[in-house]
């Protein structure tokens, strides 16, 4: 999908609450990153060098320019770098984008 189509928080959000499990590939920017999901909890991302909640923001924030993702589902995270429940993440991660840009 693109996300002209629907924005990476929502479909976080979506992934998140129906408990998916898989690896969400991300190209945004220029860049690939990725998003690991165990049982609908965001547990491991990384773009660029910069893995865990950096990378979240990093992909955030690119991705409001546009890019496009697939879904592996089932696919396991190849390490685990978040430990905070993704409603909590992407609430403080939206609320630093509303103040930094």
């Amino acid at each position: 999908g693109t996300f002209a189509d629907v924005g990476l928080i929502d479909l976080v959000q979506l992934l998140a609450s129906s408990h998916s499990r898989g690896v969400l590939d991300v190209a945004v920017g220029g860049e690939r990153g990725e998003m690991a999901f165990d049982d609908g909890q965001l547990v491991h991302a990384r773009i660029n060098g910069a893995v865990g909640e950096v990378a979240v923001l990093d992909m955030l924030r690119r991705s409001r320019s546009g890019g496009e993702f697939s879904f592996e589902r089932g696919a396991a995270a190849a390490a685990r770098s978040i430990e905070k429940r993704t409603d909590h993440l992407l609430l403080g991660l939206a609320n630093q984008i509303d103040e930094n840009g």
